[in-house]
């Protein structure tokens, strides 16, 4: 290990970290003797003894050891082995010790930390709102403590406890053979167990009370709960991919591949919120204790829920002490709601939200920063009514408006090269351009799938004919297309469409039908996904065509949505086009439709920024009203959801940003896409739902409404998010993606 703790870390290090500790844990410790270890304490010191030999306990003393990065991840690996040695605990002291030149008892600790041959535990007094108070008297520059703190850890190995007042933000050293500390086991869920400490007038040594003290220990129940989720995750896929019941394996079954693709989303989504939160301690950010609450708020419940599903997928077999599974799921539960748990991380994010008015902006570069205040500052001119339908006359005029803004500053074609025409801005730009829109209520109408879909595509995959002839018209929009690709017999599986094109002559001969085909009464051409070769199975015999929509044969039936905006039936009775409406390679057109949706789907994550929207109308509904005669921002389950949304908004927004760095890598992101989705949607729903809970009736309220809360932006959120969750392949086919593609789970 030799890395500053003020640098960040090469990959190639880490990995070999962590494969060194993995090594080390599974033959100094291994699982079928893991859960007895934990409570013999011969074998935790044990244990212990071997961590000092490695180097482990001087993280935090000698930078050449490592640093955060190092500690976060060997906590990590003692959580995956269910070895609870007290390792941020040696970390913190060594960074107090610092801090404290002139402490001689601070440092003789210190010194005996490093070599092993002593441990601390910390106790933190009023974390969990169930301690009683400890007293603090200093007579003569010595001080003692009087009082009791629960559930602290650690007791077999602890020759010290630190102890840490955090409201009063005091600290100090006490001996664990002090005069008047004892100690009682109060066994539970947790293994090992935690105790109670009593303190009548024990001497203790004052020392500078360092407020990390806390995060550190937070962060570190986060990473072992991490490391223990994720091995109970990882041995419940395994056992999908090998049991067999009913003459195949368990992970053919949807049931069961749905519950492990929602916990493989969790779990990545937890492990985005707690990296982030690493990096915000390391940096010292002023809102890293904000950070580790949204972490909190997020990954609590969902590693919880992660254990429990695999719990099921197990059954009978994991339900008894001899499997891995139980130890995982104690120690999860027992971690996350440690320190105050979920209540206090969603009072701090609620506070914190109620204070800001809303969530921070995600920096993903300095260019993108500057280019999403340029936009923002456009989308504020144009104040547009999100909560207006579709086809409104305001509506109308609103759209002519961003078109015309589009054209003058050539934000058409962001993301093209600029030889075609376009500004070759990178995805993070392309990204947060998606997200202030989204943000601002902007509908870009036909120009969405014509400008992010159709014209990359064209360049890609056109003739230099169309590409002369369709790109500079898109560029000034004065042309747009709409995806014919839905049919009623074919809707997730578009690979199993039936309208057909049959060459004849010079050109080909169009018959069937599409469904679901967004504003195609509005479109001026057709991007047509049709079978050219019945004989080829699947998407083999599938071609695009460019199809004006003003051919003779083609008739459109719009369908009002739930939104406010339209769908359409449209049917082709005998349209001809001609050879060159061809795009691409005949039977080639899986591929640029593939093509197209992923890069819809990273977009579509950029959606969460209009949850984001309704969380901030949110708060200045909150904010302005009162329940129960006191003002509702101040009610403990007002601001427990605040807090759990705005978790579940940061979760959505890191699984997001997560695709924009993968594309920015050159990877294509598919199971990452498809739970940026899943998240995405169901989020929608979820916000709209809770504003109708908080709210009642008024929340239901349209635009205009008398008594309309948020002049109608709920309900209408509320007939859009099942759109987002249905759309663009549902979140029941998205699930599958993420078991088949991204888990390996047998088809």
């Amino acid at each position: 290990m030799s890395a500053s703790p003020n640098s960040t870390p090469c990959q190639e290090h880490l990995d070999a970290l962590r494969d060194a500790a993995r090594r080390l844990l599974t033959q100094e410790w291994p699982p079928e003797q893991a859960v007895a270890w934990a409570q013999t304490d011969s074998k935790l010191g044990s244990a212990w003894q071997q961590v000092a030999r490695q180097g482990w306990l001087a993280i935090g003393d000698d930078a050449e050891l490592g640093g955060l990065d190092e500690l976060m991840l060997l906590i990590e690996e003692l959580g995956r082995a269910a070895c609870p040695l007290p390792l941020v605990e040696s970390y913190t002291l060594h960074k107090i010790a610092k801090k404290q030149h002139d402490c001689t008892e601070l440092h003789r600790v210190a010194s005996a930390l490093t070599t092993g041959q002593a441990a601390v535990a910390v106790a933190i007094a009023t974390s969990d709102g169930q301690n009683a108070a400890l007293t603090w008297q200093t007579e003569l520059g010595k001080t003692h403590l009087s009082g009791q703190i629960d559930f602290v850890e650690g007791i077999q190995l602890a020759t010290d406890f630190l102890v840490i007042d955090e409201d009063a933000a005091r600290a100090a050293l006490v001996s664990a053979t002090a005069a008047g500390l004892t100690h009682v086991a109060t066994p539970g869920y947790a293994v090992p167990v935690l105790h109670r400490l009593h303190f009548e007038s024990v001497p203790a040594t004052v020392v500078p009370y360092d407020s990390s003290v806390g995060l550190l220990m937070r962060l570190g129940l986060l990473m072992r709960a991490l490391g223990a989720a994720r091995r109970t995750f990882e041995l419940a896929v395994e056992w999908a991919k090998t049991r067999v019941q009913f003459g195949q394996p368990i992970g053919r079954f949807q049931a069961i591949q749905h519950k492990l693709a929602d916990a493989a989303t969790l779990l990545d989504a937890s492990t985005l919120l707690i990296e982030r939160a690493v990096a915000a301690v390391k940096r010292g950010d002023m809102d890293a204790e904000i950070q580790i609450a949204c972490a909190q708020a997020y990954a609590g419940p969902a590693m919880r829920r992660v254990t429990l599903e695999a719990h099921h997928v197990f059954a009978g077999v994991g339900y008894f002490e001899e499997h891995e599974a139980p130890r995982h799921l104690r120690r999860v539960h027992a971690d996350m709601v440690a320190l105050g748990g979920l209540d206090r991380a969603c009072n701090l994010l609620a506070e914190a939200a109620l204070e800001r008015g809303g969530l921070p902006d995600i920096h993903l570069s300095p260019e993108a920063d500057t280019f999403r205040a340029e936009v923002r500052a456009w989308a504020r001119t144009l104040n547009i009514q999100p909560q207006l339908n579709h086809g409104s006359g305001a509506d109308q005029l609103a759209t002519q408006a961003i078109s015309k803004g589009l054209i003058e500053r050539g934000w058409i074609g962001l993301g093209w090269p600029k030889t075609s025409g376009g500004q070759e801005r990178s995805v993070a730009e392309q990204f947060v351009f998606a997200e202030e829109i989204a943000y601002h209520g902007i509908s870009l109408g036909l120009l969405r799938a014509t400008e992010t879909i159709i014209g990359p595509a064209l360049l890609k995959f056109g003739t230099p004919a169309q590409v002369q002839h369709f790109i500079p018209r898109i560029l000034k929009h004065e042309v747009s297309f709409c995806l014919g690709y839905s049919e009623p017999e074919s809707g997730s599986d578009l690979a199993s469409l039936r309208t057909r094109a049959i060459p004849e002559g010079d050109g080909w001969i169009i018959n069937g039908s599409k469904l679901f085909t967004t504003m195609a009464e509005d479109a001026s051409h057709i991007w047509l996904a049709v079978r050219t070769d019945p004989e080829q199975p699947g998407h083999r015999g599938i071609s695009v065509f460019i199809v004006p929509k003003d051919s003779p044969g083609i008739s459109v039936r719009p369908m009002r949505a739930m939104h406010g905006g339209t769908a359409c039936a449209v049917f082709y009775d005998d349209v001809h086009v001609d050879a060159d409406a061809l795009v691409g390679k005949l039977h080639g057109g899986w591929q640029i439709i593939t093509a197209a949706l992923a890069h819809e789907r990273i977009l579509m994550g950029a959606a969460v920024a209009s949850v984001q929207a309704q969380f901030d109308q949110l708060l200045v509904a909150i904010k302005a009203r009162q329940r129960r005669g006191q003002p509702m921002a101040e009610d403990s389950l007002v601001r427990h959801r605040i807090g759990s949304l705005a978790a579940q908004i940061e979760a959505a927004r890191m699984l997001a940003v997560r695709n924009v760095q993968l594309v920015s890598l050159g990877k294509v992101p598919i199971a990452e896409a498809s739970m940026s989705k899943c998240v995405t949607g169901e989020l929608m729903e979820r916000i709209a739902e809770c504003a109708m809970d908080l709210f009642g009736t008024g929340a239901l309220l349209s635009h205009g409404s008398p008594g309309s809360i948020g002049d109608g932006l709920f309900e209408r959120a509320l007939r859009l998010a099942i759109m987002y969750v249905v759309g663009g392949g549902t979140n029941e086919i998205q699930r599958n993606i993420i078991a088949t593609v991204g888990l390996g789970l047998p088809r």
